[in-house]
């Protein structure tokens, strides 16, 4: 059985990866995860990002459920398997300005909001890699 500590050093580098990892391409997974809160502030997300990045990052938005399977994020992080099938509830409560804590105990299974949280940063940055990705 694997311990919190331990847990937490190997998804470090997924969580707070440094500020080099987060800043490699135009859009950061900040950027993502502000984008994905909009409802949470006003009805237009204020990012500091252009229309043609903003349009990019919701295309990769709806086609969601594809890239998780394409990227194979459920067999990379196997120990959340189900927060990413739980992943659309995930994203309209954290739409909704729902906090992590508050959208874990929305979760009809054991979830944490440590977990939450960590499958969004996977998330964000798995979509802001994409919205990088040359075309």
């Amino acid at each position: 059985m694997i311990n919190v500590t331990e847990l937490a050093r190997r998804l470090g580098s997924v969580v707070a990866g440094g500020s080099s990892s987060r800043s490699v391409g135009r859009v950061t997974f900040e950027d993502v995860l502000a984008y994905l809160r909009p409802q949470a502030d006003a009805a237009e997300p204020t990012l500091s990002r252009d229309q043609r990045d903003l349009d990019q990052i919701d295309r990769v938005v709806t086609s969601l459920p594809r890239v998780v399977a394409e990227e194979r994020l459920t067999r990379r992080h196997p120990g959340f398997r189900r927060y990413f099938e739980a992943l659309p509830r995930i994203i309209f409560f954290y739409g909704r300005g729902y906090s992590s804590d508050a959208i874990a105990s929305q979760m009809n299974f054991i979830a944490t909001g440590f977990g939450v949280e960590t499958v969004m940063a996977i998330v964000a940055k798995t979509i802001a890699e994409r919205v990088d990705r040359p075309t």
